[in-house]
Parts: structure tokens; sequence; C-alpha cells
């Protein structure tokens, strides 16, 4: 028999440590496989279907659940963090944190509360980078504080380069969640970050590189049964703004995102999930039925030769479809995702070029359980959804037009960001990486061995050499070890970081250390 459960220690937050070593044992059939339509910060002590009062896995002497019901409230892991860039800046989807050059700091702790059927999470998280000043990229951004803004600023992109020029720290809400589970479906009031869709580093649409996004949200509290299997959704409204190193300025800086995630879970079919989204990123609406029409957008055709001359507004959007397929009994799932920017005119076109303004995601995770104390896991993620032959036009297109990146989208609008950090996949602008990485999970830790290559710059923007000897490159080169001492949690990294052609240039590299040290508070049941 199954049953619900909520974890308050184990805090499985999109693209941590903890919510890895979950999503291994679910490959590795140690635990029923989770919807992966929509995972958030909120799933750090949520409803999780299909586990028993004690944990199995390598882990399961640490992190045990609790039987939905027994905890009303209590404690969060209290987590603080300190990272150190030596040469530049360089952070890989750790939320609202911007790590430049030199040390970082960051503390997070919080509470979760339940009282029926209203369940609420305080999750605050406080950061400070010291920024210390690095070698700057030209711009065409002007002077003053707008040359902190990075070159993609010429294609739409609000992603500066340095967040000012001395020490730059902030206050998020983490994970912080207020929600209402009734009949099966969820609403609430969240600044949990998100991810939609099966991607582990990489997803197309919305993912957590950036952090959380305050958002007002609606769907299914987990997987509903329907005729053809289990279905998940969620519809999603949330206000995004620009970094204060924008050349926009005031309420002009302010952005509607909305948008809609569907998933199934088709009957017969064990292990498979097939999925869509579909997003918008729009300017802050100014009256109220302008807000009315900007919020259904996501539900309108998916052609644009059907829609009215006022549904064509200036803004960003993405569509996607993706899926996942756990076989646990290979130990074994392939996952991936294909999206678009912008509509196609009519489905003739859709169908002539499916590459346009398009991009996919191809992943795979295989697992070893050696016995009840040991697991490893490879694990592989590749993006691609950089320009295309239309993108690719030199000298017959104009600058502007040339300066195309994905996550500009077509409406000038700042690009798929939030306070200057992009809201999708850890990639960057281009979105254009891969990522191997071995976990090797055992009673009292794990350590991680990875490589990933991302392309930071190309020089389809116009802003390279006359003859530039390729695109920015980096490479990253990454060992992991953590430790449980007790109710403490204790993770060190260190990186060593390959940057070919910096700045179409020149070669550059540089170390980074990072630390995580978290508490746990109470004892795990028995």
């Amino acid at each position: 028999m199954t049953s619900d459960s909520i974890h308050p220690w184990l805090m499985p937050v999109p693209g941590t440590t903890a919510e890895r070593y979950v999503r291994s044992l679910e490959v590795g059939g140690l635990r029923p496989t989770r919807s992966v339509a929509v995972r958030d910060g909120f799933e750090q002590w949520v409803v999780i279907e299909g586990s028993g009062p004690r944990e199995s896995g390598p882990w399961g002497g640490v992190y045990r659940s609790v039987p939905a019901g027994s905890t009303r409230w209590g404690p969060l892991p209290a987590r603080a963090m300190t990272a150190f860039n030596s040469a530049f800046p360089y952070q890989r989807g750790e939320g609202p944190v911007w790590f430049g050059r030199g040390f970082t700091y960051a503390v997070e702790a919080g509470v979760h509360v339940r009282w029926g059927a209203l369940r609420a999470v305080l999750n605050p998280m406080w950061f400070r980078a010291e920024n210390e000043p690095f070698e700057l990229a030209e711009t065409r951004s002007g002077e003053g504080d707008y040359v902190l803004q990075s070159p993609l600023q010429t294609a739409g992109l609000d992603v500066p380069q340095r967040f000012g020029f001395g020490a730059y720290e902030g206050l998020a809400w983490g994970s912080s969640t207020l929600r209402l589970d009734v009949a099966g479906a969820s609403l609430g009031l969240s600044a949990a970050p998100q991810k939609w869709g099966p991607a582990d580093l990489h997803p197309l649409v919305l993912g957590d590189a950036a952090g959380g996004v305050p958002h007002l949200f609606a769907g299914t509290q987990r997987p509903i049964r329907v005729l053809i299997g289990r279905l998940s959704a969620r519809y999603v409204a949330a206000r995004t703004r620009q970094s204060q190193w924008s050349t926009e300025g005031g309420l002009a800086r302010e952005r509607l995102l909305n948008g809609l995630v569907i998933a199934l879970q088709p009957r017969g079919l064990k292990g498979l999930e097939v999925g869509g989204t579909r997003l918008f990123h729009s300017p802050w609406p100014q009256g109220g039925s302008e807000m009315e029409a900007l919020l259904l957008r996501p539900f309108e055709g998916l052609l644009k030769g059907g829609l009215s001359e006022t549904d064509r507004r200036a803004d960003d959007q993405f569509a996607s479809i993706f899926f996942r397929w756990v076989q646990p009994s290979a130990h074994f799932e392939i996952f991936g995702e294909y999206a678009r920017v912008d509509h196609s005119w009519d489905a003739r076109v859709a169908v002539l070029e499916p590459d346009d303004i398009a991009g996919y995601t191809l992943g795979f995770r295989k697992v070893w359980v050696l016995d009840s104390q040991h697991m490893t896991a490879l694990r592989g993620e590749s993006i691609t959804s950089g320009s295309t032959h239309r993108e690719r036009g030199g000298a017959r297109l104009t600058l502007a037009e040339r300066a195309f990146v994905f996550y500009s989208g077509a409406g000038g609008l700042g690009g798929l960001t939030h306070r200057g950090l992009i809201l999708s996949s850890t990639a960057g602008a281009y979105g254009n990486a891969q990522s191997l990485g071995l976990d090797r999970y055992s009673p009292v830790g794990r350590w991680t061995l990875e490589v990933d290559r991302t392309v930071v710059r190309d020089e389809t923007l116009g802003v390279a050499p006359d003859e530039p000897s390729g695109p920015d490159v980096l490479y990253a080169f990454t060992g992991e070890f953590s430790r449980f001492v007790g109710a403490w949690d204790v993770e060190v990294s260190s990186s060593w970081l390959l940057n070919l052609n910096r700045y179409l240039a020149r070669d550059a590299s540089s170390v980074r250390f990072r630390l995580i040290v978290s508490r746990r508070f109470g004892r795990p049941p028995l």
C-alpha cells in the first residue's frame, strides 16, 4: 500500500543534489516515478506519492519520509554557502545569487506549516557578492552604467556582464509558498523556482537558473486519473523585472510572464510521460481589459495566420513538447524537449521549417544499484538552440537581424530574463551546451565528477573581430564531495574553468571553489 509523505529533511529543489538523488532512486527502481511536468522548490516538503515510512537507498538512514498529516509545522534545513571565483564570474543554475569574481556568500532558512488543506513555506535567502573588478567585454551600450550590459544587449537580452561596480547583495523569497489543496487541485502564491519538463540542466522554456519569480498558480495537486492515463497540469502568471542596468526605466522594466504546462502518463506505457508547454513574456498590462486578454494568451491558436491583428502583439513566446521514459528494470531513462520561438504563419510553414527559431534538449541517466548501500548514476544532457540558416544570413542581414539569439525572442523585451539572469537553461543566451556527470552515492555522502561545455557567445552578433577564430566557449571541469556529519551536511566542490576565445579574442582560465554547510533539524522518524 502506498501513502503520501512530506520531506522536511530531504530538499529536492530543482537542480540540487537531493533532487538528483531522488531522480536516481526512481530510475533505479527504488521509488515510484514522479511527474516531471512541473518541479519546484515547494517539493522540498510537499506531497510525494508512493513512498512508505522509510526510504530505501543509500541515504535511507539519513533522509526518511514522514507520513502525511503527522507533521503540522517545523523548521526547514538551514544552509550557508560561500564560493570563490579567481578570475571571472561563473555560476551554474544556483538561483538568484550572482556569483561575481571574488567571494560570494549566501544563507537561507525557514519553516513549513500545514493547517488542513492550507500549506505554507517561508524560506528566505540572503546573498552578497564581493563582485571584484575583471576585464569587461566591449559593448555598444554607451558610457556609464550601461557599459555593464554584455554585448548580448544588442540582441535584446538583459544580461549584465557585471552587476555594478562594487559589492552586490540581495534578499530573495527562496521557495516561500502559500498553497491550498482542494479536491485534487492546487492554487496559490509562490516565489519557488520551478522547472518545466524533464531536463535537469537545460530546460528549454522555463527553468530555475535565475531562481524563482513571484507567481500565482493553479493546477493539479498530483497526477489525476483520466481515461487514457494520468494527467498533470499547471497555469502560472508571474511578474518579472529587468535589472537596474537595463536600458529600460521605471515601469517599462516590468513584464508579465504567463503560461501553461500539461503532461500525460499514458495508460499501458509504464514509465512514459509526454507533455507540452506554452509561455508568453509581455509588457506589463496598463489596464484591466489588457490584463484579461494577456492572461488568456496561452490558450490561443498556435498559428499566426489564424489570429486577428490585435492578437499579434510584440511579445516573446515559447512553445515546446517533451517526453521522459523511465525503465526501472533496465535502470535507465531517456528524455527530450523540442521548442519553438514565435508562431509559424500556417501549418505548411511549420512543416517546411521546423528548425526556424527552434531548439532541442536530449538527455539520459543510467543507474547502477550495487546493493542497498551504494548507487552510481551516469547522466548526460545536451541542448542545441543556436541560430539556424535563416538567422545566419551573413552580409544579407542587418546587424539587428544577425543579433538574434534564442532567448531574446521577438518582442525586444529584455529576453526571457528576471533581474538580469536567464530564466531557462544554465547554458545561457545561446542555449548550446553539453554536460556529462558521474554521481556515486553511499550511506555517508556522495562524490561527483562532471564536465560541461557551454557556448558563451558567437560571432553571429556582428561585434567580433574581423576574422574571429571561433565562438567563445567555456569548459568547466568539476569535482564535488559531500559528507553527512550527524545532523550536518557538508559539500565541497572545485572547478577549473577554461574559456577558449574569451570575448572572441583570447583564452583565459579561472578556478572556482564552493562550500555548502546545511543543518537538519528534528529527528527523522523510525
